[in-house]
């Protein structure tokens, strides 16, 4: 396929996971970067994720201050330590701010806490030290959803965006999208 066909096949595209700047890890642009590169490229939109933050005050502001690009920008909000772990405050905050997408714990999950332990992952590097993640589940000790995961499923699902399932392992992601799919049978 040639560079030509690629670029034809870009326009309209929408980016569901862009790991741009300002961030705790190294990263070779930043949001607005980004953005312009997406204009370039006549993307839709991109969708900006970081381990650390909700992204969606970045997004709207870019949003204001650029609009020329007709690129509309999104985020979401991943459930690590750092929002305070599987947070229905904090998704909500996000749904509220126009979020499109929740991750389940990635950095945090305690499945690639042990993965980093073992040495089996090339995961980048913060740029700084950060404190040390608390290993985080979607299930409790009986495998069963947490009452915390259960509230955030529903909100994720009455709201109707993306339950992505982070770096949890699949059981626990099966079991959050069992609910996501029993929640969103309710609405």
């Amino acid at each position: 396929m040639s560079a030509a066909e690629v670029a034809e096949l870009l326009v309209g595209a929408i980016d569901l996971h862009c790991h741009s700047g300002p961030a705790a890890m190294p990263r070779i642009l930043d949001h607005h970067e980004e953005l312009l590169d997406a204009a370039d490229a006549k993307f839709r939109a991109v969708l900006f994720k970081d381990h650390f933050y909700a992204g969606m005050p970045h997004a709207i502001l870019l949003e204001k201050l650029f609009p020329e690009t007709n690129v509309k920008p999104f985020s979401g909000l991943v459930l690590n330590n750092a929002s305070g772990g599987i947070n229905p405050h904090a998704v909500d905050h996000t749904i509220k701010l126009g979020g499109k997408i929740v991750w389940m714990p990635t950095l945090s999950a305690a499945n690639h806490i042990k993965a980093m332990a073992a040495g089996n992952s090339t995961f980048p590097k913060t740029a700084q030290k950060m404190l040390d993640p608390i290993p985080l589940a979607a299930l409790d000790a009986n495998g069963k959803l947490t009452d915390d995961t259960k509230k955030v499923i529903d909100l994720i699902a009455e709201a109707d965006i993306i339950l992505a399932g982070g770096h949890l392992p699949a059981s626990e992601c099966t079991s959050c999208s069992t609910r996501r799919r029993g929640a969103a049978s309710r609405r």
